[in-house]
């Protein structure tokens, strides 16, 4: 555990989320079809996260986002874990691989909005947490959808 801002650590997220998008559309060019389209449409879905993250770290109030956690949880999924879906990935293997990098992000705010002292940041992160598990829904849904096609 270390010592970080809230601006830091939100740009771990947008950064994960980024080296998510990026692993789908590399991954994404030698899948078979179904594969190949939902791994791109996760690619976007991190993309937009990554946007939203983005956003959310330039329109925030300085107070929320200069705001100092000495208990950084280590939680956030590495590079090392979102390179795991192997050559040949069944839909059942991706939607499972989203659902734990999902999850990460989940427990990684989970933890945040637990350290956090100030109450705006606590708003902060439970919206931001809300988001996050919103977006899990949308994208395990969606990607039932595909895999019925």
């Amino acid at each position: 555990m270390s010592v970080a801002t809230a601006r830091n650590l939100l740009d771990n997220v947008r950064q994960f989320h980024q080296q998510v998008a990026d692993y789908c559309q590399r991954v994404a060019l030698h899948q078979n079809e179904r594969i190949r389209m939902l791994l791109e449409y996760i690619g976007r879905h991190e993309q937009h996260l990554a946007e939203a993250t983005a956003a959310y770290q330039q329109d925030g109030l300085d107070k929320v986002l200069n705001t100092w956690f000495r208990n950084v949880p280590a939680q956030l999924a590495s590079a090392k874990d979102i390179d795991t879906l192997g050559n040949h990935p069944s839909v059942d293997d991706v939607i499972n691989w989203v659902v734990r990098l999902d999850d990460s992000v989940i427990n990684y705010y989970q933890s945040l909005a637990e350290e956090a002292e100030i109450p705006e940041m606590r708003t902060a992160l439970t919206n931001l947490l809300a988001m996050e598990s919103r977006e899990k829904l949308k994208t395990v849904r969606s990607a039932l959808r595909i895999n019925d096609l």
